[in-house]
């Protein structure tokens, strides 16, 4: 296999995995243990953007998708 040097993956699978890990360690030192928890269990209630958060929402995009123009 051709060592490229620089930047992204490579076909390199073995290092790919070692720096990604190599990464998580560092943020999890950085940030505490309980980083990747705390985040994980707010994705998607923060945003108001999705449907369950926002009923308004959903009913616009409901009329959208249900109008004749949309259909078109």
């Amino acid at each position: 296999m051709k060592i490229i040097k620089g930047r992204g993956w490579y076909g390199d699978t073995n290092s790919h995995k070692r720096t990604g890990s190599l990464g998580g360690k560092a943020t999890a030192r950085t940030h505490g243990k309980d980083f990747y928890s705390r985040i994980g269990s707010t994705g998607g209630k923060i945003s108001g953007g999705n449907f369950k958060n926002n009923r308004a929402l959903a009913r616009r995009a409901g009329k959208i998708g249900g109008s004749v123009k949309a259909k078109n």
